[in-house]
């Protein structure tokens, strides 16, 4: 029922205000998820990021997808197996939000870029963690990756919150490596990470080169 009240107003307002932003239906997705057990909460979600997808309002994506996760979490709740494959779940669903965020500048959709990047650090954080990747020398590299993907962003859309979010990332990636990972690492592990440090790094000088004239004007 609230489902079906929440897509009437949602109408409403669209018909009404078309140039809303799309907050104030994400939050009503939210607050079903927080009202239902599982299967009405997914609906309010999935139906929100169709919404805001069709309105173009990337706001509402960012509360609808989290959302759809914890909704999901509930609904393990009532299936074991489904909880044991939550961390999985909400792993690979940041992979495939921060693949998104990447197509956000093949597109040419800059005003979607934040959104997703939020999203997808939030999930592939969290999902790393209740995997149990504390320790572990896959979250550095998954760290690293992430950072050399905002970095590449925030070189190509000229935007320099991103290229230090880029950074911010690679510097976490690094700590977390010599806090948690470096007393089980081998040496090809370490190898292994060098290459890829060094891989973004060359990207990065390599894109910044060539886009030297425009990164001064921003």
């Amino acid at each position: 029922m609230c489902v079906i009240l929440s897509f009437w107003i949602e109408r409403r307002i669209n018909d009404s205000n078309p140039e809303a932003d799309g907050f104030g239906s994400g939050a009503r997705s939210l607050a079903i998820v927080m009202m239902s057990f599982g299967p009405a909460g997914i609906l309010a979600a999935s139906s929100s990021a169709v919404q805001s997808i069709r309105s173009s309002r990337p706001s509402e994506l960012g509360i609808a997808l989290p959302g759809g996760i914890l909704a999901i979490f509930a609904l393990s709740t009532w299936n074991e197996s489904l909880l044991d494959w939550f961390g999985e779940i909400v792993l690979i669903s940041g992979i495939v939000v921060m693949i998104g965020c990447a197509l956000t500048v093949v597109l040419n959709l800059p005003k979607w870029t934040f959104t997703l990047a939020a999203d997808g650090h939030i999930f592939v954080i969290t999902g790393a963690i209740a995997i149990g990747m504390i320790g572990d020398f896959a979250l550095p590299v998954l760290m690293i990756v992430m950072s050399t993907e905002i970095w590449i962003i925030g070189i190509l859309q000229l935007r320099k919150g991103f290229r230090i979010w880029g950074l911010a990332d690679l510097v976490a990636g690094i700590l977390c490596f010599l806090v948690f990972a470096s007393g089980d690492i081998g040496q090809n592990e370490i190898l292994l990470g060098m290459i890829v440090l060094a891989v973004e790094l060359g990207i990065v000088a390599w894109l910044g080169i060539a886009n030297q004239d425009e990164l001064l004007k921003d």
